[in-house]
Parts: structure tokens; sequence; C-alpha cells
């Protein structure tokens, strides 16, 4: 039984997926389960595993389901009357439980448009934090595995090509630093329309107000298109490519500590 969580547990992990483990870790008295006991919870309330059923599993449920919308930093230990006589009491085992939950997200996978100098750096980084990426480029030689050698995916396409097969659930945040800004209106087109979390782009406060304007003249409102961080990045006065990767990637950091 044990082994069964362990793999569901790899599994969940290996397909990228967001989940808690509850986990029974000391026990006094008569309690419903051992310690090691576990459960895994899923976001839409599916279990696999068990911690001993009755009200400490419900509660330690909720409990996880509370945790997984807090998302970074929630969990914790948490502390069970099982005696059914205190007012936190879950059960009438006659004991007492303390159960653990973490939070389990994967890891950030950065969609990079445009793999020049910038994008470069910010896959550096990407390396550096163990954050996954992918680059789309319609110059062959930067998007090349020579460039990239660690991209989960190497696209040598255009927005258009890139589109007609694109998953864009398995992105966490988008980028896009490609080299012309007809190519970067483009671009910000096709992402507001199929991606609904972090989107950065390289640029101006005047190169912000210009794509506004263009993709209002294709019908996307501007309320959505506010919803863009550019320009990039935290203020820190970057100039070089490699010191505006880094204000990016903090702010991207920021942005998962707060899921």
């Amino acid at each position: 039984m044990k082994q069964d969580i362990f793999r569901r547990i790899a599994k969940l992990v290996e397909e990228g997926k967001t989940f808690a483990i509850a986990t029974v870790v000391w026990v006094e008295g008569s309690a419903p389960a051992g310690p090691g006991s576990r459960m895994v919870v899923m976001p839409d309330g599916i279990q696999y595993g068990t911690i001993g059923g009755a009200a400490l599993e419900e509660e330690s449920k909720a409990l996880a389901l509370k945790a997984i919308k807090r998302g970074a930093g929630a969990g914790g230990l948490f502390d069970f009357d099982l005696g059914g006589t205190a007012e936190k009491s879950v059960a009438a085992c006659g004991g007492r439980a303390k159960v653990f939950i973490e939070v389990v997200k994967p890891k950030p996978h950065i969609l990079i448009f445009g793999g020049g100098h910038i994008g470069l750096e910010v896959a550096r980084l990407c390396d550096f934090l163990e954050y996954s990426y992918s680059v789309v480029d319609d110059r062959a030689e930067f998007a090349s595995v020579e460039r990239f050698p660690s991209a989960v995916g190497l696209f040598n396409q255009t927005v258009g090509e890139f589109a007609g097969a694109a998953d864009m659930k398995q992105y966490s945040h988008v980028l896009i630093c490609t080299y012309a800004h007809e190519h970067d209106a483009e671009v910000a087109g096709f992402v507001l329309k199929n991606f609904h979390s972090y989107i950065g782009l390289v640029g101006s406060k005047a190169k912000r107000a210009e794509i506004r304007g263009k993709l209002g003249e294709r019908g996307i409102p501007g309320e959505r298109f506010d919803e863009v961080h550019c320009p990039v990045g935290m203020n820190i006065g970057a100039k070089t490519p490699a010191e505006i990767a880094l204000s990016i990637m903090a702010e991207i950091i920021a942005d998962t500590k707060t899921k």
C-alpha cells in the first residue's frame, strides 16, 4: 500500500501536477492510522491513499485543500484531539495525532519567445535556478541545441507555426523578447488569447502603448493587455542583457512565491 502511494506521488511529480500530501507523523493512544500513513489530495478534491478514514481524514483533507489554494509556504503540522471531548476533537478514538501537510507544486516552466541576448541570459538563469524553459524563434541559429542545451523545447518556428500545435497549459510563465516590434505584437496577440498566467514583455512604456494600440485594433481589450508586465522586470536600473534578465527572473520568482 505504501509503495502504491509513493508510485502515485512520483507519477504526479513527473506529470507536473500540483497536489498536497497529508502524512501522519505521530500518534498517542488509540488512532485510526499509525505514523507513516499518507494520502494525496488533488486540487479538485480527488484523493489517493488513506490516513484511516473518519473525521481525522476529512479534516485533514479540508486543510490540504486550503493549503493548495494558499500556495507557496502553506501547509504545516496539525495537532488533532481524537478523544471526543475537546472543542477541536475530530474523532472518539481516545488518542491524539499529528498530521503534516505539504503542498507539492511543479517547478516553473518559462516559454521564451526570442532567443537573442536577453532570452539567452534568462535561459542561463533558469539553469542556475533549476527552472525549465522552452524557446521559440524563427531564426535557426537562435533556437538551436548549441545555444540552449538545457531547453525542454526548441521551436524554430514563426508564432503562427508554433500556435498551430502549441499546448500552452504546460508553461507557467511567458516572456516575449523577440527581435522586432511587429513580432512582439504578433506574439502578444497570440499569448493573450491562449494563456492566462504571467506574461512579460521586454520594452519601454512607449513600446507598451504602441503594442496596446495595435492589439486594440485587433479586438484585444486594453484591460486584458494591461495584465502584461511591460516594462518587464523589477526596477533595479538594469541596462545590460544579463542585468535585464536578472530583473525579469526576480519578478518571476516573486510571482511564483505568491501562487
